[in-house]
């Protein structure tokens, strides 16, 4: 996790907190570390997944904008598993290898995406509770 944290904290993207996800099965453990940048007002994290034998985990920068429209870009490989949302963009690229071109595609998808509207972050000291709003909005938007 600690060459991907650097990689984005170069990119202007400041550390918001580390948080335990707990367990999706058993035996492992999810960890995120999430960033904000207060100059693009974009998101950035660190997702890892880890067992008794394996570890794996992605990058992905994140802008939400005001009218609700989101984009978000990782190096994810495992398929989506949740219904698409036509305001809700997400863009997979499990062969990019650094954070640095990553996010140069991130801003190329965020112009086409978005029409121009403006991102947003919460105030400072309310993100994390801007993540755990966003991870409870997951079940009422896919029923």
């Amino acid at each position: 996790m600690a060459l991907r944290v650097k990689s984005i904290v170069d990119l202007g993207f400041e550390p918001v907190g580390y948080v335990n996800l707990g367990s999706m099965t058993t035996n492992t453990g999810s960890f995120m570390a999430l960033f904000s940048n207060s100059r693009t007002l974009e998101w950035a994290d660190v997702s890892v997944v880890k067992s008794a034998t394996k570890m794996a985990g992605y990058i992905e920068f994140i802008t939400r904008c005001s009218n609700d429209a989101q984009v978000d870009t990782n190096t994810n490989s495992i398929a989506p598993v949740l219904f698409p949302s036509p305001s809700y963009h997400v863009f997979r690229f499990p062969q990019v290898q650094d954070a640095f071109t990553l996010y140069r595609a991130h801003r190329m998808l965020v112009q086409q995406s978005t029409g121009g509207s403006r991102p947003e972050l919460p105030p400072r000291g309310q993100e994390l509770a801007e993540l755990k709003r966003r991870l409870e909005r997951y079940g009422p938007r896919q029923q």
